[in-house]
């Protein structure tokens, strides 16, 4: 039997691969308070993510002009240093659940 009748069709599903719902900074500074510790559970209430129990991923999009600890699952390296550099911080969320 040849090689092309042997191999998958239909492609291929990474089981390691992890989905997130993604949300910029921007939308952070126009959507928050300065000061206020933004969990999976408020960016739910202002309707930023539809899970909050799902992963959340932090862009860098945008700029920040206030101080915001933000709870997330990841951050980009360009969200971290926004948030260090407006005077806030990048917590992991399991971190932050314990």
């Amino acid at each position: 039997m040849s090689l092309a009748r042997r191999i998958p069709k239909r492609g291929f599903k990474n089981p390691s691969h992890k989905e997130y719902q993604v949300v910029n900074l921007g939308v952070l500074a126009s959507k928050f308070e300065a000061g206020v510790t933004v969990t999976p559970q408020s960016l739910r209430e202002k309707g930023l993510v539809r899970h909050p129990d799902r992963l959340i991923k932090i862009l860098g999009g945008g700029e920040i002009g206030i101080a915001l600890t933000v709870q997330a699952d990841a951050f980009t390296a360009s969200a971290r240093e926004k948030l260090a550099r407006a005077g806030g911080g990048a917590q992991p969320r399991q971190a932050a659940a314990q």
